[in-house]
C-alpha cells in the first residue's frame, strides 16, 4: 500500500522539491516474525532504503515545476 500526503501551506519559498519517501517491509507480511529479544521491527533495513531511493528517483520528474508544497510518500508491504 502507498499512499501520499501533502500541505499546501508554505512558510518559505524553498528552490527545491521537499519530497520525503518512507518505505517499510513489515515482517508480518512476509510471514515471519522479528528475531530481536522485544519482537518488534526496529531500524530500517538496506533494501527498504534502497528501495524507497528508487522511488524517489522514479517520481520526482512526475511533479511539475514550481510545485514546492512538503509532500510525503509512505510505502508499506
Amino acid at each position: 500500500m502507498i499512499y501520499m500526503k501533502y500541505k499546501l501551506q508554505q512558510l518559505i519559498q524553498p528552490s527545491f522539491l521537499p519530497l520525503t519517501v518512507d518505505y517499510r517491509e513489515k515482517a508480518a507480511a512476509a510471514g515471519r516474525i522479528p528475531t530481536n529479544y522485544l519482537r518488534k521491527e526496529l531500524g530500517l533495513t538496506d533494501h527498504e532504503i534502497l528501495t524507497g531511493r528508487m522511488i524517489d528517483r522514479s517520481i520526482r520528474p512526475l511533479f511539475l515545476n514550481g510545485y514546492v508544497y512538503d509532500t510525503q510518500v509512505k510505502g508499506v508491504s
